[in-house]
Order: structure tokens, then sequence, then C-alpha cells
């Protein structure tokens, strides 16, 4: 059963006892005041399932019994809860936060923490009347698997929060990045006017500022310049944030399949071209630019190569392949080209075959946990590194003498300059396409060297990671050589910036 949040009426209070106004005016909201002993306390005691906000009331004499239960904040936010903490002056205020904070880790959580001094009845109670604490949890959902999946406990919690309405839910693993899990989600429903088993979720679950900061970028940047087709769409109030982990749930794009299942299949000539020029067209038009920089087109994407962060192991094996070129000195000679005129406009920030689902002629961009602002050159050369360098599924077989021909082709300065014609004959025929298809899109909002600029500084970033744990030595080989050809293809800009100095 979901609890509603006009179930969720309790402001639990620990500590000096309230005042008869207190009780008044939360009564006058709906809301139920419950003194909770600090005699015997028992954390699990806790009826964090009804409440909606905690009060800690550490006025004298009750400033050591209230720290010595701070710990239970953690618990409290993670049920969504809202917590006060009432304090005398200025003095207890700093202590008792020093406190909380050796229990509360960092995050958008602390957020849900106010510090007030000697506060009014009428403002207390209506801080909890203002807030929603969301689902409350249903520990008796029931979570299957359909594959391998491991859930951690917090994780586990968060799914019964989100799903709280749900009698059972089937995950199946998502592609995703790094750090965050991302699940299929097919839903049973308790008690639902249009049937038990609505359209599938997604769910991605992820450190707590990573998903405040993607759920944010949906708002800001996708909510009003992405047709509502061409997105997922959250649900609101599925999408929680505890003290340390947090989960985004949307509708997931049902029929359809991975831009990367038709890069490799050779058919996402049409879905690239949908991608770049109606799917991201609200970002990529011209007069989406917020504004015109002057400058260095690098120092824009200073996080996407952080030349400290490039691993020795590819220095090495680039040395031995001849190639000697010290990361802060690779890093300085972007900063020393001359300085171009480019528009600002939103970029996606983490573009790749994985982060796009096709269905007929749409291209549905997903994860948007990385947007930012920079040159309509960012995305396209994302992409197209991506797809050069990433290693098909292990069904899918690449020849890697004639992998490397290839992108040691693709990734030349002149066919950067000049993409040549795709050739179906082509060994690694698919590969070119991806790349070319992407390369052409690029070329109408990019000029030639604001893009060789753009993909040196992605194929560089590359060497920034340990290689994939799948495949370790392939791996290794392939972001060596994009430490190369990145390397190479700064060079190749360097000459022609020189050629243009001579030529003035």
């Amino acid at each position: 059963m979901m609890f509603r949040q006009s179930q969720r009426s309790k402001v639990l209070w620990l500590g000096a006892s309230p005042q008869p106004e207190h009780q008044i005016e939360h009564a006058n909201r709906g809301l139920t005041l419950c003194e909770v002993p600090l005699d015997n306390f028992q954390r699990d005691g806790l009826d964090l399932v009804h409440a909606r906000g905690l009060v800690l009331c550490a006025m004298p004499p009750k400033v050591s019994a209230v720290t010595a239960v701070l710990d239970c904040v953690v618990q409290a936010l993670n049920h969504g809860l809202y917590v006060v903490i009432m304090l005398a002056d200025s003095l207890a205020h700093g202590f008792v936060q020093q406190q909380l904070e050796r229990h509360l880790p960092k995050g958008p959580a602390r957020d849900r923490v106010q510090y007030r001094v000697r506060p009014s009845a009428p403002e207390v109670a209506e801080i909890f009347a203002r807030h929603d604490p969301g689902h409350a949890i249903n520990r008796a959902l029931q979570i299957h698997k359909t594959d391998d999946l491991v859930l951690t406990e917090p994780q586990g919690f968060l799914l019964q929060r989100a799903f709280a309405d749900c009698v059972s839910v089937t995950l199946s693993t998502l592609a995703g990045g790094r750090s965050a899990l991302t699940v299929l989600v097919q839903a049973t429903l308790s008690n639902s006017m249009a049937g038990p088993h609505p359209l599938p979720f997604f769910a991605k679950l992820d450190a707590a500022a990573r998903i405040v900061t993607e759920r944010d970028c949906y708002e800001r940047y996708a909510d009003s310049h992405i047709a509502w087709n061409l997105r997922p769409n959250l649900q609101s109030a599925r999408c929680l944030v505890g003290t340390e982990l947090g989960i985004l749930v949307g509708s997931f794009v049902t029929k359809s399949e991975p831009l990367w299942t038709l890069i490799l299949q050779g058919r996402a000539g049409g879905a690239i071209t949908s991608l770049f020029k109606d799917t991201l067209a609200g970002w990529r038009d011209p007069a989406a630019a917020l504004q015109t920089e002057t400058g260095s087109i690098a120092p824009a994407l200073c996080g996407v190569f952080a030349y400290q962060n490039v691993r020795k192991r590819y220095l090495r094996a680039a040395a031995q392949l001849g190639v000697v070129r010290e990361p802060q000195a690779v890093w300085e000679a972007f900063l020393n080209l001359p300085t171009r005129t480019w528009r600002k406009a939103p970029v996606h920030g983490d573009m790749h075959a994985d982060n796009v689902r096709v269905r007929g002629d749409d291209a549905i961009m997903i994860d948007l946990a990385r947007v930012t602002l920079g040159p309509p050159s960012a995305d396209p050369a994302c992409m197209e590194v991506w797809i050069a360098f990433q290693r098909p599924p292990a069904h899918h077989a690449v020849d890697e003498g004639e992998w490397l021909a290839t992108v040691r082709d693709l990734f030349s300065i002149r066919h950067v300059l000049a993409p040549p014609a795709s050739d179906p004959a082509a060994p690694l025929a698919w590969l070119r396409q991806g790349v070319l298809h992407t390369r052409q899109v690029a070329s109408a909002s990019s000029p030639p060297i604001d893009y060789a600029i753009t993909l040196a500084l992605y194929l560089l970033r590359r060497a920034m990671f340990e290689p994939d744990a799948e495949a370790p030595q392939a791996d290794e080989v392939r972001r060596t050589w994009a430490w190369i050809l990145g390397c190479q293809l700064l060079e190749g800009v360097q000459a022609l910036s020189h050629e243009y100095r001579e030529a003035a």
C-alpha cells in the first residue's frame, strides 16, 4: 500500500517539550505533533513511515540529550522527512551543527535541515505544512531481478519508497555510466483504476548530488527545449534523494533499440541525422546560442580533458610506439592556439550511442546528468570518438589490424578537415559510416578547425580512464591509440595555425 502525503501527517518532537501553542499551530494545519521521550530512546522505534517532519528541540536543559541522538537525523532524511533543530542562541547553533555534521554526509539532503534560534510556533508548523515528504517506504514490495543484478541495502530501500504504490517490481539492468545503476522496471500496481500493469519505467540510482544535478538538467534544458516524445519524461513523485543515494525514475522508451545496435548493423545514418537535427534542434539551432565567445575552445571544455589524469600506462605504451608527449605540454599546446569566435549553447556532455534510443524515425536522448554549456562541436565529437573506440560486444568480432588502419585514416587531419565519402565496401564499413555520418552533421554547425580541436580533446580524454574490465588488454591498446591520434590531430591543427600566421 502507498501512503499518501496526507497520511504522513505526524511531526516527531524530541528534546525539550513543546509549548501548547506548538500543538495548536500544528493541529491548525492538519498535523499531529508527537512527543518522543528521550528516556530509553530507541531509534528503530521512530514512526518515520507516517511522519513528514522531525523537531530536535535542543533548548536548555536538553542540549546534551539531543546531541546524543543526532544520528537519527540521517534515518529521518532518508525517509523524506524535514528536520528542524531549535536552539536557544547562536552559540548553541554552532555547537549542535558541528556535532550533527559528524553524522550527516555532505550533499543535497542537508538542505532539508534547518537550524532555528527560538522560532515561533507558527513558523515551525508552517515549515512542515509546506513540505512534501514523498512516498513512505513499502517494505512489503517484492523486488524480482531478471539477471545477475545485485542490489545494496540503500538501493533496495529507495526502490521500496519510489515504487511504494506497487505490489512488485521486476528489474533488468540497462547500460549506464560507470557509477550509476540504471534498470528497466516492470511494475505491478497495487490499486490502479487503469489496471495493474503500467508502461515500463527506468530507474537510475546514483550519488545524491548527481541525481539532483541530473534532475535539474531535465528541468532547465530538456522540459522546454526537447520535444516530449524525444526524451524520457520523469515521474517526479518517484524521484527521491537521501543522504548519500538518490533515485531518478521516468518513462522508459518502449519499442526502441539502442543507437549502438543500429550502428553495428550499418543502418544508423537516419537516426544520427535525426538526433542532431531534430531531437537537439532546440540546442543546436544558431538561434539557440546564448552568446558568442571569443577565445580558445579548450578551456570551455576543460572538463573533457584533464591532463593531470592521463594514465601513465598509455604514455608508456605510446612511447614504445615512438610517440613521447607530456600531458601538461599537450594541454599548453591547446592554450597556445589562436583565439577563435564560437557560439555557446547547451551540450549533452556525455553523448554516446548507449545514451540514445531509436524508435522508428525518432532518436530519443537519455541520461542528462552532464548537460552544460559549450561549443556545438562537443556532442558530435564525443559521439564519433565513442563509436570509433568503444569495443563492440564479444559476438561482434573485429579484426584489430583493420580497426587500427580505419581509425588512423578517419582521424588524420586531412580527413577531419575534408571527410571522405562513405564506402560500403570498405573494411569495418559500419564504423566508418557511423563516424562519417556524425561528422557530416557536425559540419553544419562547426567550422572544420573548431571540430578538429574538439575531436582532439575527446580522443585524449580516453587516456584518462583505466581499461574496461571485460577486455583490459585490447582496450588498453585502443586507449593508447586514442592518445596518439589526439596528439597527432593537435599537431595538425598547430601546423595549420602556423601556416595561417605565416600567410598573414
